[in-house]
């Protein structure tokens, strides 16, 4: 059973598994889950300020992707000559 407000999971780095996150709405960590077994391994222990909201893994599955959401970010206009 996925926790609620999980939004998006990636298949594991080992067969029968999944990456998803784990948390209250305000503080989030990475879990591994065994499909199999239902058990479950912290992968993260991220700062109390993490906010994200969307991830993935590398092609080769050893790094995890995500976009982290902050406060005092800036949005930048990259224009494309064409």
């Amino acid at each position: 059973m996925l926790p609620r407000g999980a939004r998006r999971v990636v298949f594991g780095p080992e067969p029968g598994t999944i990456i998803t996150l784990h948390g209250d709405f305000a503080h989030r960590d990475f879990w591994l889950i065994d499909l199999k077994s239902g058990s479950g391994r912290r992968l993260t222990q991220l700062a109390s300020d993490f906010d994200i909201r969307d991830f993935d893994l590398s092609a080769d599955k050893s790094e995890i992707l995500f976009d982290r959401v902050e406060e005092t970010s800036s949005v930048a206009l990259v224009e494309r000559t064409g």
